[in-house]
């Protein structure tokens, strides 16, 4: 009797133990996409959510994502982890970082704040390490829609470039190295220790300049007697490259190291102008001189000159205050490599023609 009754129990229990599994095996099932507003959700099993940012589009077609412990689609939520997705909605890069962009189709440049400071590295599109986390930024270079190598800038050390790989580019390394906006665009000016140089942005080295030695004109415009000069003075202005006109057959300086850009129409017309590559202001100057060093259209008329080379004709621009000085009258003329006017004043920019 004893037997008898212990076994009923003992069934009994075995009977209550498979329907409690049974019960919480249906509670973490996870629902379908139609149960819970579009989104994948359960009480029992913690999914990742992830958001497009499509407010941020990236280069090469990429956008950025992100995810968030709420769970919540808000770009502004200050939790917010971020990644990458192609343009298909493929998760390229997981949104498990502060920053996230790509460097090039296949590169990608990842970054964390931690105790305020950046720590920067780059992978690839596998998640294979490239450059390791440093303290510190990586900068692209785009050129052409495309970006082949990066400035590396760890913080308190000196800076250098690398290609897409992660090597190392020219063996220099330098105090700092930008894209040169308020001289010449489409390069890169880089600084050390009493000398400049110029670097193609595919990470060529253009020409090393001693400072306060005047040099030939780097990318040899104007072959013949008079070149553009150029010369660093970092000890006058902070650190900068300097314009004016140079006579190769003898060595004299026709006009001295003074402007901030330069270049030749031709081998016997020079432009040098003060104007930042940002654009002109009221009182930048910009004048065509001869292979003589004479202005050969009136200082100052325009405060803006643009040639492309090898165009037989370009551009003049003047800019103005209006008469309550709350705004600019920018006007442009076609105007030949002697400065003459051909067009009367337009409203915007002609496409220059070579």
């Amino acid at each position: 009797m004893k037997t008898k009754t212990l076994t009923i129990i003992i069934s009994t229990v075995a009977l209550l133990l498979c329907l409690i599994c049974l019960a919480s095996c249906k509670n973490n099932e996870i629902p379908t996409n139609d149960s819970v507003s579009g989104t994948y959700a359960s009480s029992q099993i913690e999914t990742k959510e992830i958001f497009v940012n499509k407010a941020q589009p990236l280069e090469y077609g990429f956008i950025t994502c992100y995810s968030n412990p709420q769970h919540e689609e808000n770009i502004e939520n200050e939790d917010n982890s971020y990644g990458i997705m192609d343009s298909e909605g493929n998760v390229v890069i997981e949104p498990k970082y502060d920053n996230a962009f790509p460097a090039s189709r296949e590169t990608f440049i990842i970054s964390d704040v931690k105790e305020g400071e950046t720590y920067s590295s780059m992978i690839d599109s596998d998640g294979k390490t490239i450059i390791s986390s440093f303290k510190g930024k990586i900068v692209p270079i785009y050129y052409k829609n495309n970006a082949t190598i990066a400035i590396i800038e760890p913080k308190e050390e000196k800076s250098y470039l690398v290609n897409m790989t992660g090597e190392k580019l020219l063996g220099l390394d330098f105090n700092s190295i930008y894209i040169a906006k308020e001289t010449r665009q489409n390069i890169l000016e880089a600084y050390s220790e009493g000398i400049a140089y110029y670097i193609s942005l595919d990470g060529k080295l253009i020409a090393e300049l001693p400072a306060n030695k005047p040099v030939l004109d780097p990318f040899k415009e104007g072959k013949g007697g008079t070149v553009i000069t150029c010369c660093y003075l970092p000890e006058k202005c902070d650190g900068c490259i300097l314009y004016g006109l140079y006579d190769s057959s003898d060595g004299h300086e026709i006009v001295p190291c003074s402007r901030k850009n330069g270049f030749a129409i031709n081998e016997e017309r020079f432009i040098l102008k003060d104007t930042s590559a940002l654009g002109p202001d009221y009182e930048d100057f910009a004048s065509i001189y001869d292979e003589n060093g004479n202005v050969i259209c009136a200082d100052g008329e325009y405060q803006d000159i643009i040639f492309d080379n090898g165009s037989s004709w370009g551009i003049g621009v003047t800019i103005n205050p209006t008469e309550d000085h709350t705004s600019s009258i920018v006007k442009y003329y076609k105007i030949d490599a002697d400065g003459n006017k051909l067009s009367e004043a337009l409203d915007s920019m002609p496409e220059v023609n070579k």
